[in-house]
């Protein structure tokens, strides 16, 4: 309900932190998806422009 009314960032599972470039990585072999659409495999280095990304990832165990 948290995403629904924009406050996810108050939830108590969720860590919300701003940053200019973001590196993701997996030990294991992991897709993505940009918009719906396949992505390109982890890892990643992405720039971040202000205010036009959030990212939403599930905890480990929930994958």
């Amino acid at each position: 309900m948290s995403l629904l009314l924009g406050q996810l960032h108050n939830h108590k599972d969720v860590i919300y932190f701003t940053a200019r470039s973001v590196s993701v990585s997996s030990p294991n072999p992991v897709g993505t998806s940009v918009d719906g659409e396949a992505g390109p495999p982890l890892p990643l280095e992405l720039d971040i422009l202000p205010r036009y990304i959030e990212v939403l990832v599930p905890e480990p165990s929930a994958v």
